[in-house]
């Protein structure tokens, strides 16, 4: 049986994107994502940190607007990638390649993408006539 993975991670941007391009000219983006959860065993938040990967116009539009302590939304797929080190110790790294992100919310003071916060709009209240 075929199976699917795929993620949606909510948390807070940690670093301001590190960009670069693949051999074939593709824009690529790496983000570290803080993810804070209940920790169940110390009765507390917990962070992890996990490093999303985006390509192609995601990675232009992350480099435009994402900064640290803006809340996002990534969706993608995990991927495990395993590697050895000169010194011949394996590794792993766990991360999401992320196929879209929604910006959630903005840290206080101006907007990373130099737009100016839009005011909430007061919801309009129904009166009965």
């Amino acid at each position: 049986m075929r199976g699917m993975s795929y993620v949606h991670m909510a948390g807070t941007v940690g670093n301001v994107p590190q960009m670069g391009t693949t051999r074939d000219g593709t824009p690529w983006a790496r983000i570290r994502l803080a993810v804070t959860r209940w920790d169940h065993g110390n009765q507390g938040e917990a962070t992890d940190w996990w490093t999303i990967k985006l390509y192609g116009a995601n990675a232009t539009r992350a480099e435009k607007i994402l900064r640290p302590g803006v809340g996002v939304v990534f969706r993608g797929t995990p991927q495990l990638e395993e590697w050895t080190d000169k010194e011949s110790a394996k590794h792993h790294d766990l991360s999401v390649r992320a196929d879209s992100f929604t910006v959630v919310r903005y840290p206080a003071g101006p907007r990373a993408d130099g737009l100016q916060p839009m005011p909430l709009q007061p919801q309009s209240e129904a009166h009965a006539g």
